[in-house]
């Protein structure tokens, strides 16, 4: 599938998951697939979440949007799955084989959000667009479960 041809260049030629699958002939599942993988391979492909669809990025202002929005979501989940691992952890719920802290930690990075803010700090770093105190990489120092956090 060459999903990436499909993909519009600029928020102004962005395109819905629904034209995508219509455009390929593939399910929702796969495209969204596809669109991680490319993601993946370092293509910046935002979707900003107000109905216009997926793009990809050809602006500073939108890699740094797409960054904010992104670390904060990512923050946020993050949160979310220290306390649910703790209370988890201590009713005796979680697997700790399944469920360990390098697990959870080596799979982080195989979602959509990680690999966005990975792709769009790498950018707006080279174009001296960080401010360092201000986006310094949480994600990428913090302990989310038992263990810091690595990103290799």
């Amino acid at each position: 599938m060459e999903l990436l041809q499909e993909i519009g260049v600029g928020k102004k030629n962005a395109v819905t998951l629904l034209q995508l699958t219509w455009r390929t002939g593939e399910k929702e599942r796969t495209v969204r697939k596809e669109i991680q993988r490319l993601r993946e391979d370092g293509h910046l492909i935002i979707n900003d979440q107000d109905g216009k669809g997926y793009y990809i990025a050809t602006e500073l202002d939108e890699i740094a949007r797409q960054y904010h929005q992104d670390r904060s979501r990512f923050l946020s989940i993050a949160t979310r799955l220290k306390t649910a691992r703790r209370i988890l952890k201590d009713a005796g719920l979680l697997d700790e084989e399944r469920d360990s802290p390098e697990f959870e930690q080596m799979s982080l990075f195989d979602v959509s959000i990680a690999t966005r803010l990975k792709t769009a700090r790498r950018i707006l770093k080279d174009a001296g667009l960080l401010d360092e105190e201000r986006d310094s990489p949480e994600f990428e120092q913090m302990s989310l479960f038992d263990e810091p956090l690595t990103t290799t």
